[in-house]
């Protein structure tokens, strides 16, 4: 009993320790996100966009034109330079002039010229067009320092009327979306006749915008902090129809009053989305910290010792069918209760291990009343009578049943149908609180879906991809849900027991003495072998034999290969007690030892293989 708890309080201090690391480092790391990607956005750009001047004149006919000078400063040395000519709501946006004026060039702008491949060009620019833009690339060679760029273009239609009132709606920044300018300016130049109070206007953009130098027939628009260019940003005018000479209709069928409360309408929700990212980063580490942190407790809750059992139980675990404590340890299905289950058969003398192959002594057995529904299934399955008397498995007739597509399926679903008939026996043997069990999934899976919802709703409606952090613990809860079990008192003491037997398997020693009176020594090692098969502790098993001290690694020894290798034992002379051996046995046993851990580790790999590819 010492040596089990020592191995329990082992168990708590490892699992303390891992929940405190966790839980610090998911803390850690979503409180530094906000941080860390701030300040390596900012110290990878190369680029400040110090402002952008904006300087549209509307012109009688109802064309526009549009000066647009952008200024900023080169932190690194950048070969390209982005820039993209959006198209109005009406008519076409048509590149008029590109020219640089920077330190080197005198104080006057230079014109920046189309590319051409059959000369020569210190700088140049490339031009793409959809429906929506023209995209233009300049390359353009700067080096650290202060830029400016002056790009000229005209909307051939860009006002247009409905019945009485003409309107012009077009973007207000040639910068891709997503840069940030430190300070914008629109001014507006209307045609002489028209004038200023006849005309209405909305900023639609995320920073505020205040008016400035308003006169008979032009007004300034100033951004009040920082502009962040988005796909909306744009400026909408309306004035009476009766100030311009020659105008088309307009391609929408909405009523002009309508569009420009859509507008405004716009302003709002991209105020609001500004609003919503400022409270993102504190949103989402909340919610990924809460999510993780629910799953982190119940995983550390279910490994503490609250329920202190008043009996030892780890005599029921070596008596208890390892296809049970698999599912009770939650582990994957990976095959390996196929032979671990064959194993069992052996010591029931079921079965019998004959070199490469295992044999069914009874192939003609009509009673299983003595078997478990999924022992006579896995009997009937790997040993199918009607197709040979004398029904064997080995390596090559497993990879023959597995072998093409459809052959393969029919494994898998005669694998499935097995786990289901073991599944069927564990629920009956009162381990699960089937009540509690059922609230705890559904919570977790209800809690994942909640944080997938709200990753994408707050990403939509944000434009923004922190949210999608919460995906992370949302596939986490709603994948671990699916395999949450609520133990009762009993079934957790069995848990808490089974985590020991687990720690102690590469022990042999420890198994045996923790199972002292209730069984021998080599009945010990005789039903821990399919466990560590089970579990994939096949190595640590047959190390943990090979550790034992000479008179018992004897007697275990040939336990073991006693039973699941058929080779007879040796005659004792001191009645139950084996003499000690000498080297010569020992080498044999340790020989046969082995061939037979070789041999289970190929199996264990044939069966693993035999589900998966």
């Amino acid at each position: 009993m010492g040596l089990r708890h020592g191995a329990n309080k082992r168990i708590v201090r490892d699992r303390l320790f891992l929940f405190l690391s966790l839980s610090l480092i998911f803390l850690s790391v979503f409180l530094s996100i906000g941080f860390t990607s701030q300040a390596s956005s900012d110290s990878s750009q190369d680029l400040v966009f110090n402002r952008d001047l904006v300087s549209v004149r509307i012109l009688q006919d109802g064309r526009v034109l549009v000066d647009e000078t952008i200024s900023f400063t080169v932190l690194k040395n950048i070969e390209q330079l982005p820039l993209i000519l959006r198209n109005p709501t009406e008519g076409n946006s048509q590149l008029q002039a590109l020219e640089y004026f920077g330190s080197d060039t005198s104080e006057n702008f230079v014109s920046i010229p189309a590319y051409d491949e059959t000369i020569a060009q210190n700088f140049s620019y490339r031009s793409s067009s959809t429906l929506r833009e023209t995209r233009l690339t300049l390359n353009l060679p700067l080096s650290p320092g202060q830029h400016n760029i002056h790009i000229s273009y005209e909307w051939n239609r860009g006002v247009a009327k409905r019945d009485t009132l003409a309107i012009m709606e077009g973007p207000m920044s040639s910068l891709p979306v997503g840069l940030v300018v430190a300070f914008a300016e629109w001014s507006v130049q209307l045609p002489a006749n028209l004038s200023i109070e006849d005309m209405k206007s909305v900023t639609i953009s995320s920073t505020p915008f205040i008016e400035l130098n308003k006169t008979e027939n032009s007004i300034i628009y100033r951004s009040q902090g920082q502009l962040t260019v988005e796909s909306k940003t744009a400026l909408l005018l309306t004035a009476p129809r009766s100030a311009f000479s020659t105008l088309t209709d307009t391609t929408s069928q909405k009523p002009i009053p309508e569009r420009l409360e859509e507008a405004r309408g716009q302003i709002n929700l991209l105020h609001n989305r500004v609003r919503m990212r400022q409270f993102l980063p504190p949103i989402i580490i909340i919610s990924s910290i809460f999510s993780f942190s629910i799953w982190l407790l119940i995983a550390f809750l279910r490994r503490l010792p609250w329920l202190h059992s008043k009996r030892d139980h780890s005599l029921e675990i070596a008596l208890t069918p390892e296809v049970y404590l698999k599912i009770l340890m939650d582990k994957k299905n990976d095959g390996r209760d196929i032979l671990s289950s064959l194993l069992s058969l052996m010591t029931k003398r079921e079965l019998t291990w004959e070199d490469e192959i295992i044999v069914w002594n009874y192939p003609g057995r009509d009673d299983f009343s003595n078997f478990t529904a999924w022992e006579a299934y896995l009997l009937q399955w790997l040993f199918d009578p009607t197709e040979d008397p004398n029904p064997v498995l080995a390596a090559q007739r497993l990879r023959r049943e597995t072998r093409g597509l459809q052959k393969h399926r029919d494994f898998q679903e005669r694998y499935k149908s097995f786990q289901e008939l073991v599944l069927n026996d564990f629920r009956q043997l009162g381990w699960v609180n089937r009540i509690l069990t059922v609230f705890k999934r559904l919570s977790f899976q209800l809690l994942g879906l909640l944080d997938m919802i709200l990753a994408l709703l707050l990403s939509t409606y944000a434009r923004s991809g922190w949210p999608l952090i919460l995906l992370l613990p949302g596939l986490l809860l709603i994948i671990s849900g699916g395999k949450q079990l609520t133990f009762t008192k009993h079934g957790y003491a069995l848990y808490r027991e089974m985590r020991v037997y687990l720690r102690n398997i590469s022990s042999s020693q420890d198994l045996i003495s923790n199972n002292e009176p209730g069984l021998t020594d080599v009945e010990t090692v005789i039903s821990a072998l399919p466990r560590a098969v089970i579990f994939g502790k096949i190595e640590d098993f047959f190390a943990g034999i090979r550790d034992l001290d000479p008179r018992r690694f004897h007697r275990a020894a040939y336990a073991l290969l006693h039973v699941y290798r058929s080779i007879p034992l040796p005659v004792w002379t001191d009645g139950p007690r084996s003499p000690l051996p000498n080297a010569e046995e020992m080498a044999f046993l340790k020989q046969e030892l082995a061939t037979m851990e070789e041999q289970i580790i190929s199996w264990d790999a044939l069966f693993r293989i035999s589900l998966t590819s």
